[in-house]
């Protein structure tokens, strides 16, 4: 009979030895570890993850198919504890208190995990069951008994079990499960709490229509999809207040993914991030995950499982593999959590059929969101269960070049550098949160943000960051407090702006602020229509503010020519395409919208016209001179959002906007590599230290970066760390002497060259240290 581990659902959690608290972190969630009662079994596992690095051990206490739990001092919750943890070695000791005391002595940090699950509790109240519009009640996944917001149980006795854990207990941190919380269905809930609290704050009665876009029309069930966003994350908060009251200092952790923030699916990342210390989204379409389903699917129809890293390589959107894909989510995830750490969580590490990972994708995976910013990494699966079975064997775990790896993560130099950064890009694309909000198939949108951010990050190869618009402009929605500032834009040299057609008033205005000041903005699509998902139109905000509005429907474009022939936009080698010499838009004339520009002469420059409807229509608007003197703000106005319908030749017409409106200002300017390859930057706090993270899957043969001096700072030291280990010294040399061949070189005054030679597949961390100095002749550089 096979053996039950810990009801530990275990997180490995890594903090860098000495670094802030806000260092690299790498958990497990571990939902396989049953409900062991062996004391001996307890201290293996914990050996085996402390052999990994491992200083972190989350413990799930509920035994929710018990309606039990398995600590002793239920002081406010009076849930029973399970007779098996009262019994034979738990008689005379708690089994939490034991877990927690063997996890400090080995360095380790406890924290406590929630599903929000109580089967005995379902099964006693009826009314307390989720239920679908046809009055059916709904489990999680076809099994979990759980409950809806508005469901007593949570008041009754979930909230008190997190007190009495937090008082009683000497755990760091807590972590609830949002899926097990949140709407799963379009179809849920219409439990009769969810029908009385809507009638009471709206005065009308809920009608039994799922939310999904047959009844999107339905004014009520626009309604209903707004409240259950309101109330999941007024929930969370509630929660995060339960754990704040008795122990201020822990940690709170929610699962937040960057798909979320539709209707559809009632969490909202921006709001969740308001409340906690972290986000630890689940899922993440990591490429493990994607290997393993399309290999479960393989199995399924009776054919040969294909290579986990061959599949985890293939292409999910437009020029962007499955780890660029996961660098693109994470860094969602950072914009709309405030840039709070976050934790990719990767589904299906250890499953029952497939072991782990192998070492190669296991690294990448992880290398790939640290690239992107995240602070940390999750093995989400049944690891103890692995191990008890030898499936771990199969992959990573057991490979003791993956073990190096993660040491290294955890406490070598890297991690100190990892601990220090934050985002540096100079580019940024700003995402329309309440366009995804409203739009009942959001994944369009989604994909032509995703299509922008990988002609940027990989074949232009500029570091991208992302950031969301203000708070969503819902009725009836009480937010966070979020809004777009010129502060937060102010440094970034250029920002796209695709789809701003629910921006809100606020927004605009700070887009304005920033281009006044100096910023630069191409603006692609609608803008300030708005009246698409809430009935109000901003367009006269967009027209008084950036002097641009929409104002009608699409109607054939034609191609664009250019004005002034040799405006750097339009060059490209081997001269232009198409007749006359101009640029197509789309390969569908229908895609492009009509729109009216406030032209100033004083103020604007015209590019380019599409001529198809004699010229009225302007292609792209650019402030006056703003490429000539890139001290002064400036506006693209491109007339279409979709990146999937855009051609290779407006790519390049892209492309050169992005260089001439950004002036070349990237604080790393690289050329030369392989389209699957990234470079994203990061500075320190005081902005004294830069780091640039190269990510590699399969390794790059020539590069050459630019790395850029601020004004009155100069480059005094550069290392680099390739693929683990120690940091060497990059030499720096005056801007003026050329580089030998294959010479690591730092400027020292203004931009100079920065060559590592070729990188093997995998990764590569540059840190370069500046100092202030005065304007005038640089001092000696030192021997």
């Amino acid at each position: 009979m096979r053996k039950h581990f810990l009801l530990l659902a275990v997180m490995l959690l890594l903090i860098a030895v000495g670094a802030r608290a806000d260092s690299i972190r790498i958990w497990e969630a571990d939902s396989g570890l049953g409900g062991i009662a062996d004391k001996a079994t307890i201290n293996s596992y914990l050996d085996n993850l402390k052999a990994h690095s491992v200083n972190g051990v989350w413990i799930q206490v509920e035994l929710y198919s018990d309606g039990a739990v398995n600590y002793k001092k239920t002081t406010l919750s009076k849930l029973p504890t399970a007779k098996k943890f009262t019994t034979g070695q738990w008689a005379d000791d708690d089994f939490l208190a034991y877990v927690i005391s063997q996890a400090r002595s080995r360095g380790m940090k406890p924290m406590i995990k929630f599903h929000g699950s109580n089967h005995a509790a379902w099964d006693k109240h009826p009314d307390w069951r989720k239920r679908d519009s046809n009055g059916k009640e709904v489990l999680w996944n076809g099994t979990l008994k759980n409950f809806c917001v508005n469901s007593p149980y949570w008041d009754t006795m979930f909230m008190p079990m997190v007190k009495e854990i937090a008082a009683n207990y000497d755990v760091d941190g807590f972590y609830l499960d949002t899926c097990q919380v949140a709407y799963e269905t379009s179809d849920c809930c219409f439990c009769p709490f969810c029908k009385a609290r809507f009638e009471k704050e709206t005065g009308k009665k809920l009608p039994a229509k799922s939310v999904d876009k047959a009844n999107w029309a339905d004014p009520l069930v626009k309604q209903y999809a707004v409240k259950r966003v309101e109330w999941v994350n007024s929930f969370y908060e509630k929660y995060s207040q339960a754990v704040r009251e008795v122990k201020p200092t822990a940690e709170i952790l929610l699962n937040a993914s960057g798909g979320y923030n539709s209707y559809k699916d009632t969490v909202s990342s921006r709001h969740a991030g308001a409340y906690v210390t972290s986000l630890t989204p689940e899922p993440v379409s990591t490429p493990r995950m994607y290997a393993a389903v399309r290999n479960q699917a393989l199995v399924k129809a009776k054919q040969k499982p294909a290579s986990e890293d061959d599949l985890a390589s293939e292409d999910m959107v437009t020029a962007m593999d499955h780890y660029g894909y996961m660098q693109f989510t994470t860094k969602l995830m950072l914009a709309d959590g405030g840039l709070k750490p976050v934790v990719p969580f990767s589904r299906y590490w250890f499953t029952d059929e497939s072991g782990m990972a192998s070492t190669n994708v296991a690294i990448k995976e992880i290398e790939s969101a640290v690239g992107a910013g995240a602070k940390g990494w999750c093995f989400f699966g049944y690891l103890a269960h692995a191990l008890e079975t030898g499936a771990a064997k199969k992959g990573a775990w057991a490979d003791p070049k993956f073990a190096e790896y993660l040491k290294d993560l955890a406490t070598g130099p890297r991690s100190q550098w990892i601990a220090d950064w934050q985002p540096d890009s100079r580019v940024a694309i700003l995402v329309d949160r309440d366009a995804s909000f409203w739009n009942a198939d959001y994944w369009d949108g989604f994909k032509d943000i995703g299509r922008l951010y990988s002609f940027l990050q990989y074949e232009r190869k500029f570091s991208i960051s992302l950031l969301s618009t203000g708070e969503p402009n819902l009725p009836g929605f009480r937010g966070t407090g979020y809004k777009l500032t010129k502060e937060m834009l102010s440094q970034y040299n250029l920002i796209f702006c695709p789809g701003l057609d629910y921006a809100t008033v606020e927004d605009l205005q700070a887009l304005k602020d920033y281009y006044d000041s100096g910023g630069k903005l191409i603006i692609m699509g609608p803008v300030g229509t708005h009246g698409t998902g809430i009935g109000k139109s901003l367009e006269s905000d967009a027209y008084r503010l950036l002097g641009l509005c929409t104002v009608g429907g699409p109607t054939p474009s034609g191609f664009i020519k250019p004005i002034t022939a040799q405006s750097p936009v339009f060059m490209r080698p081997g001269g232009f395409t198409g007749p006359q010499g101009t640029f197509r838009y789309s390969a569908d004339k229908e895609t492009a919208l009509s729109y009216d520009i406030k032209y100033d002469e004083s103020k604007y420059e015209i590019l380019a016209h599409e001529f198809a409807d004699n010229g009225k229509r302007v292609a792209m608007l650019y402030g006056r001179d703003s490429h000539f003197d890139l001290r002064k703000g400036a506006i693209a106005y491109v007339n279409t959002a979709m990146m999937r319908e855009v051609t290779p030749d407006m790519l390049i017409v892209l492309m050169n906007m992005s260089v001439v409106v950004s002036g070349r200002t990237d604080t790393l300017f690289p050329v030369g590599f392989t389209a699957k390859s990234s470079v994203n930057a990061f500075r320190s706090a005081d902005g004294m230290t830069r780091y640039f993270h190269i990510f590699t899957p399969d390794g790059e043969t020539d590069e050459t970066l630019r790395v850029r001096a601020n004004p009155n700072t100069y480059p005094v030291k550069a290392e680099i760390i390739i693929n683990g280990g120690q940091p060497k010294s990059i030499p720096i040399v005056e801007a003026s002497r050329e580089p030998e061949p294959n010479e690591m070189v730092v400027s020292t005054k203004g931009s100079g060259t920065l060559n590592p030679g070729p990188l093997p597949a995998g990764f590569a961390v540059i840190r370069v240290e500046y100092e202030h100095r005065d304007f005038g002749a640089p001092k000696p550089v030192p021997k």
